[in-house]
């Protein structure tokens, strides 16, 4: 969940989007132009602001977890020292240098597929059977 001032200038934005998209979509008005422009300088002023918030959001979480990891290594929980400081870093517990974003290199077709899960469990497959194929 975001901080109240963030989610404010969020809401903030998405009415100025809504305006602008019901503005263009109408072109009611006898100067669309100088309406249309009026709406984006707002919406680039309240990104600006926006990222402005966030940026002291974010220093705000370091803070309280730079102190987080004062007060549990003085109290001796070094547990939760480590975790915070896990935290302080953003990096996740588990192999280095996983890419969770990655397209995979081949698609199998259909039948390859269909034929891999048929096998036993031992040579790769889960003894699957096919239940319903579509043509599309």
């Amino acid at each position: 969940p975001e901080p109240p001032e963030t989610a404010r200038f969020l809401a903030k934005r998405w009415d100025l989007r809504k305006q602008l998209h019901s503005v263009i979509e109408n072109q009611g008005d006898s100067r669309p132009g100088e309406v249309i422009s009026s709406i984006q300088r707002q919406l680039q002023h309240n990104t600006a602001l926006l990222r402005i918030q966030r940026t002291i959001d974010w220093q705000d979480r370091q803070m309280r977890l730079a102190h987080d990891i004062f007060y549990f290594s003085n109290r001796g929980q070094s547990r939760k020292a480590w975790q915070a400081a896990r935290f302080m870093a953003d990096a996740g517990v588990g192999p280095k240098h996983r890419c969770y974003h990655r397209w995979p290199s081949q698609v199998p077709s259909i039948d390859d597929w269909m034929s891999t899960m048929k096998l036993h469990g031992k040579e790769g497959g889960c003894q699957a059977q096919c239940i319903w194929q579509s043509d599309v």
